[in-house]
């Protein structure tokens, strides 16, 4: 027998509706490694459909092409949209989507940190490895350029340290990994310091549904991460699994869920009482 919500209220209005809105702003999430020129044309078309932001890698093999892809980006996107660049270089690596991966050291770093300063980069995601908290400091303190990292890191006295020693401007935690309740505590370390909160991806589902709840509940989060690798991989394709989909709006915003709870309902004809030779998983 189902029970009736208790509240009746979404997630983000239990934990205090901190924005006072009813809407987030996601940035476009891409993850494959594509020349200069043609993510500059994904970027322009991602501004025409009213995006404001978006997020790529920088695995390129030379500095002159990690600079050359935001140099394209912002020519074609223009001054007013947002770029955030993934150096990916704390530790997870995934070969298929960087096969010209290098590590970078503290020089490499820095210099694209620099570069990135003329280009009004954002922020450069996890510039070097996760507990190099020394030299994660130093090029913090160097750039005006937001650091940002955090994505698998465990415990509040992880996020603790990136704060203590000025590591990071913009923490990142994994929902799926730290959970909501946790992330709420690190939003109220962050903004004490003065910092922002902008978890990573979480599932690209229910995962990212509640870093929606979590940005809608706090003054200190200003983005959701949107993993949106078109054609292959569109943000659409990840939300067909719910009655009630999230969509960018042309103002390049996302209505919150406002059911109970996180507000979703998956589709009933995804679920069945039994299953079947042609609806088990392996079937066929």
């Amino acid at each position: 027998m189902s029970k009736a919500p208790i509240a009746n209220q979404p997630l983000y209005k239990l934990w205090g509706g901190g924005n006072g809105n009813d809407y987030v702003t996601p940035y476009s999430s891409h993850f494959l490694l594509e020349t200069p020129k043609s993510r500059a044309a994904v970027a322009a078309r991602l501004k025409s459909q009213g995006w404001r932001a978006m997020k790529v890698k920088a695995h390129y093999k030379t500095l002159n092409e990690d600079i050359a892809l935001c140099e394209e980006i912002r020519k074609q996107a223009g001054d007013d949209f947002t770029i955030m660049v993934d150096a990916n270089k704390a530790g997870l690596r995934i070969p298929a989507l960087s096969p010209t991966y290098v590590p970078w050291d503290y020089r490499r770093a820095y210099e694209t940190a620099k570069a990135y300063e003329q280009l009004n980069v954002f922020w450069l995601e996890e510039p070097l490895p996760r507990f190099d908290l020394e030299h994660l400091s130093m090029l913090q303190k160097s750039t005006v350029v937001n650091l940002a990292g955090g994505e698998e890191n465990q415990g509040l006295n992880e996020f603790k340290d990136y704060i203590d020693c000025d590591c990071y401007r913009v923490l990142q935690p994994e929902v799926n990994i730290t959970g909501p309740l946790e992330v709420r505590k690190i939003l109220v370390m962050a903004e004490a310091s003065g910092r922002v909160v902008c978890n990573h991806l979480g599932d690209g589902r229910f995962g990212t549904i509640l870093n929606m709840h979590l940005s809608g509940s706090a003054t200190n989060y200003p983005w959701v991460e949107m993993a949106n690798e078109q054609p292959i991989g569109g943000y659409e394709s990840s939300y067909a699994i719910f009655e009630n989909p999230p969509i960018v709006r042309a103002d390049g915003t996302i209505k919150l869920p406002d059911g109970p709870g996180i507000g979703m309902t998956v589709r009933k004809e995804l679920f069945t009482d039994e299953a079947t030779p042609d609806r088990a998983i392996g079937g066929g």
